[in-house]
């Protein structure tokens, strides 16, 4: 970019600054912030350019570079206007592409609600975490159930609220409903884990020893088996079965060695 005229990082900021606001610059603009680590900025033009659209450039084919990279808010306007208008813009854009947006947009806000950390980096928000899950309580789009169901997981780890975690991991695995997420297995040894830090009595700590079989039982991937086999002996110590636990660590060792 550096080298191709109208291209740099320079002389877009000047294009920019002389009013000029065509799709394709913008995105050139945008792209170029990011690359050099201006989030601040890029975070700031972004709202700003984003705010100006409507569902027509939803529908135009020379936006969509745009928000397919820089529009990453699930409980924005924006963000609504996809969902509200799915398979209108799905018809212009592509379906699958449209869908595929939306699934990387709640699953990017899903894994970051882990951490106390928003889309954007300020402190973690409740109200859009609530807002998100409504959304998806109403929604009509694929792997609704597999996202709805990890976000109100990650959702009851952040309130304590492990019981209810606790049964719904449990259907999760009897209805099948994350099988297949691609990060399944790491998400109920994660799960797991998180019963097992703050856990203080052996009914939930029995329940996560029963996703850490599961997972145990079914990973083919020896580097990725041995790290649940190891959450595997922690929650066995746990409940004094001291001689299984240390059969889970001879295995997780054997399996690191393959």
């Amino acid at each position: 970019m550096a080298v191709t005229p109208g291209q740099s990082y320079v002389e877009l900021e000047q294009r920019y600054k002389n009013g000029e606001r065509n799709p394709t610059m913008m995105f050139d603009y945008m792209r170029a912030l990011r690359m050099a680590g201006e989030q601040q900025k890029e975070a700031e033009i972004t709202r700003s350019y984003l705010a100006l659209m409507t569902k027509d450039h939803f529908m135009d084919k020379s936006y969509w570079g745009t928000v397919k990279l820089f529009l990453n808010n699930p409980t924005s306007r924006e963000f609504r206007i996809i969902m509200d208008n799915r398979e209108e813009i799905g018809a212009v854009i592509g379906m699958e592409e449209v869908d595929e947006k939306i699934y990387e947009t709640i699953d990017g806000q899903i894994k970051t609600n882990r951490s106390f950390v928003s889309y954007e980096g300020h402190l973690f928000d409740k109200k859009a975490e609530e807002e998100l899950i409504e959304m998806l309580q109403n929604a009509d789009i694929p792997k609704r159930n597999e996202l709805l169901a990890r976000a109100k997981a990650a959702q009851h780890i952040r309130n304590g609220d492990l019981y209810e975690l606790a049964y719904m991991v449990d259907a999760v695995i009897d209805f099948r409903i994350l099988e297949k997420y691609g990060n399944f297995h790491s998400d109920l040894d994660y799960y797991a884990v998180s019963v097992s830090k703050v856990a203080l009595d052996d009914v939930l700590v029995r329940m996560a020893l029963g996703w850490s079989e599961y997972v145990c039982s079914r990973e083919p991937i020896p580097s990725e088996r041995a790290v649940f086999l190891k959450t595997k002996a922690m929650l066995l110590e746990k409940l004094g079965r001291d001689s299984e636990a240390a059969l889970a660590r001879k295995e997780a060792a054997a399996a690191e060695k393959l």
